[in-house]
């Protein structure tokens, strides 16, 4: 589904993007739907040499991996690589791969996420929206991390992105934030709370894990040896809400999608923006085309 021509979306939109990534290394995680392919299929038009796309199933990945190389031309550049962010041993069994396996690794956007309608455990007993989007994501981040800053040299930066979103605004306070253990807090049902709250909160989590991670990232002179963003792509077509599958919903997302948000490749700009900034926005949020404190 495309926005219909000439109406606003719910933010700027970055421009095409028109950066060479030639001879760079990208990997991108939850990519097998969504603004993660978009972002794929940008960078190895731009001239990547590697993109390795990170991806629950690999059934899923392969047909990902051919519609890129069908709709850019370019093959032997796209690489899927399974990981499960259910899985604590999936996500450290991937970045062990990455240490073994790479010899750059310029561009890490961390973009898997999922938004769920109701409470549900995942397989290591946590809250499905925390495991994802909070646990996992940050697992992952923190296992990279010393992997890339290996891997910086004199001419490039390398850069971590984390998917964010400005839903996490929505949060102002919340019951659980007080307690001993806030995320034991939250993995009870009746912490739940209304539709879509529970993702806002686990995105606020995310990014007051990602401003510390930031600080990891920082070398003996207080200078980033690997660029720490966290964004929002603004409202965007996607799968993301398939989860919520109540017809006042459906027209909700059917209005939105048709009237509102941007198109799932106009949201993918945003990944490709983030990524091309420099040490201003270590440690710090990029949305609608601007570094925000």
């Amino acid at each position: 589904m495309t926005r219909i021509p000439g109406l606003p979306s719910s933010s700027p939109t970055p421009p095409f993007p028109s950066s060479s990534y030639a001879s760079q290394t990208v990997l991108i995680t939850g990519a097998s739907a969504g603004i993660g392919v978009e972002a794929a299929r940008h960078y190895v038009r731009l001239g990547a040499s590697k993109v390795i796309l990170g991806i629950r199933s690999i059934t899923k990945g392969e047909a990902v991996k051919h519609d890129i190389e069908q709709t850019t031309g370019r093959k032997g550049v796209v690489e899927i690589w399974e990981v499960d962010y259910d899985s604590f041993s999936s996500v450290r069994e991937f970045a062990t791969r990455v240490k073994a396996e790479l010899k750059r690794l310029d561009i890490a956007i961390l973009n898997a996420g999922v938004s769920k309608a109701a409470f549900e455990l995942s397989p290591e007993g946590w809250e499905e929206s925390i495991q994802v989007n909070v646990l996992s994501t940050v697992l992952l981040a923190l296992l990279l991390l010393p992997v890339m800053q290996s891997l910086a040299t004199k001419e490039w930066t390398p850069r971590m992105v984390i998917v964010a979103s400005g839903t996490h605004a929505r949060i102002k306070d919340f019951p659980q934030q007080d307690a001993p253990n806030i995320l034991e807090a939250l993995n009870k049902p009746e912490s739940f709370g209304p539709m879509q709250a529970r993702y806002a909160l686990s995105k606020l989590l995310v990014i007051y894990a990602t401003r510390e991670i930031a600080k990891l990232a920082l070398g003996p002179k207080r200078e980033p040896n690997v660029i720490v963003t966290y964004l929002c792509p603004g409202g965007v077509i996607s799968d993301l809400g398939r989860d919520y599958d109540t017809v006042f919903f459906s027209v909700v997302k059917w209005f939105f999608y048709t009237f509102v948000t941007k198109s799932t490749e106009e949201g993918s700009r945003s990944y490709l923006a983030a990524s091309d900034l420099g040490k201003e926005a270590h440690g710090k949020y990029y949305k609608f085309n601007k570094i925000d404190a």
